[in-house]
């Protein structure tokens, strides 16, 4: 099954690597970096790999306490996203770089550049080259906060040979759920190789500096929103301003890159707006703030009377709501929640949140706006889960 996968890998650089390239270059990544072509100090350590931004923010945490042990760190990325995130968050003695595409000579390169002691994978970023070149290595291979979703457990099913190849290299699996755990056994796992562990992302943030809050209600945040949710958050802002002519509101994609997108369509709705990067804050008028920085949406969720959180109305997953609730901002979802299905459960039994579907988003925040016992309690419940 390797032979076939590295096969695979060989097809699709010879025949792509011209456009990769080209594309690596205007994205603004570092191409040394996808071919592993490293300069690591960091050696015999640990290396922490996240796959996106929302993976960053554990990575971060896991390697703080790590760091305490006096553990040389390496923190990887496979997105540009995840890896601006690790660039500003991290701690400075952590080296990190974009993930290596997994052909086999760029993980080998990786790989004897940093000589890690254990490959640590966040949540369920398994690429089979990095993985089995870290076990040919010599490393321990963990997946942690790990999560396996019913797409992933029935893909799985159909390719099975390439799974069991994968399962062979990894010694210990910290799943994030009791579900979780069993979509793993179901896929191949063994069930003794497997623990239950709470979520890296439960751990409190650190503190942070403050974004003023306008005098204004109410401030919404849409944190982490996906492509398909774009039309859905711009369409449910019009419905409050109609209520609440002071609303303000700030929007926040998951992917940078759909930041011109989300433009287009504000224009095209007659919308005004500022850019975070050119305005610091609202002003002139204009009630909709467009976050095109990175790091930044924890802080805004800090000032915000209520979040909607992103990849939750359509079929993503689901984005870690804690990063609101911890800022005690009570939080609207949608009912695709798979990728944290334990932690939005618990956000909603504690009423710190509200599944609905995209269809009464509109009509629910406007309630819950008009009701300020209703958010009050919403409020509470966000305190009861921070203590």
């Amino acid at each position: 099954m390797k032979f076939i996968y590295d096969f695979i890998w060989w097809i699709i650089l010879i025949i792509a690597w011209f456009p990769l390239l080209v594309w690596a270059i205007l994205r603004g990544e570092n191409t040394l970096h996808r071919l592993g072509i490293w300069r690591c100090s960091n050696r015999n350590g640990i290396w922490i790999h996240a796959s996106s931004l929302g993976e960053s923010a554990a990575a971060i945490t896991l390697a703080k306490s790590l760091l305490t042990h006096n553990i040389p760190i390496i923190l990887t990325a496979t997105t540009l996203s995840g890896y601006n995130r690790l660039k500003k968050n991290a701690p400075a003695e952590c080296e990190i770089f974009l993930q290596p595409i997994d052909h086999p000579i760029c993980v080998s390169f990786a790989m004897r550049s940093s000589a890690p002691k254990a490959l640590i994978i966040l949540e369920g970023d398994l690429w089979l080259g990095i993985i089995s070149a870290a076990k040919i290595s010599g490393a321990k291979v963990i997946l942690a906060s790990g999560t396996f979703s019913k797409k992933s457990e029935k893909f799985a099913r159909k390719i099975e040979a390439y799974y069991r190849t994968l399962w062979k290299n990894i010694d210990k699996i910290f799943a994030k759920s009791q579900d979780d755990a069993e979509r793993f056994v179901s896929a191949g796992f063994p069930e003794d190789r497997i623990e239950i562990m709470p979520d890296i992302k439960l751990t409190p943030p650190q503190s942070e500096s403050a974004i003023e809050k306008p005098n204004v209600f109410p401030v919404i945040v849409a944190g982490s929103i996906r492509s398909a949710e774009e039309d859905v958050v711009i369409a449910t802002f019009i419905d409050i301003a109609k209520k609440f002519p002071d609303a303000h509101f700030i929007i926040a994609p998951r992917h940078g890159e759909r930041i011109s997108k989300i433009e287009e369509k504000l224009k095209n709705k007659q919308l005004l707006y500022s850019l975070r990067s050119k305005n610091k804050s609202f002003d002139n008028g204009v009630k909709i703030l467009l976050l095109d920085t990175f790091g930044e949406l924890p802080r805004f969720y800090a000032i915000a009377d209520i979040a909607i959180i992103g990849g939750t109305f359509a079929d993503y997953g689901g984005h870690n709501p804690l990063e609101a609730i911890y800022r005690g901002t009570p939080v609207i979802h949608g009912e695709f929640i798979s990728n944290n299905r334990a932690i939005f459960n618990m956000v909603d039994e504690m009423g710190a949140g509200i599944k609905i579907s995209s269809e009464q988003l509109s009509q629910k925040l406007i309630e819950i706006l008009n009701n300020k016992n209703l958010l009050a309690k919403m409020q509470r419940g966000c305190e009861n889960i921070i203590h």
